[in-house]
């Protein structure tokens, strides 16, 4: 069975409540990972990022690998809840 498509008169109350607080959520994660971000290069690059970049210790690496698949799931369980 197909679904049908929503109209301007579907759109509820409660829809649009729920899509502004899923915009809320998307723009405090995009600020809180930029905020991550620009903290490791300080501490990480501290005299600004030049190439060949330094490699980050393995545990550390592991540690930032963990963040962004994190970082992944919490974008997917908002597109969910989405629904």
């Amino acid at each position: 069975m197909a679904t049908q498509k929503p109209t301007p008169e579907s759109c509820t109350r409660e829809a649009w409540g729920r899509f502004a607080w899923l915009v809320i959520f998307g723009l405090a994660l995009g600020w809180f990972e930029a905020a991550v971000v620009t903290y490791l290069r300080v501490a990480y690059y501290p005299d600004g990022l030049h190439f060949p970049l330094s490699p980050l210790p393995g545990k550390l690496l592991q540690v930032e690998f963990a963040r962004e698949a994190a970082s992944i799931v919490l974008l997917a369980a908002g597109a969910r809840l989405a629904e």
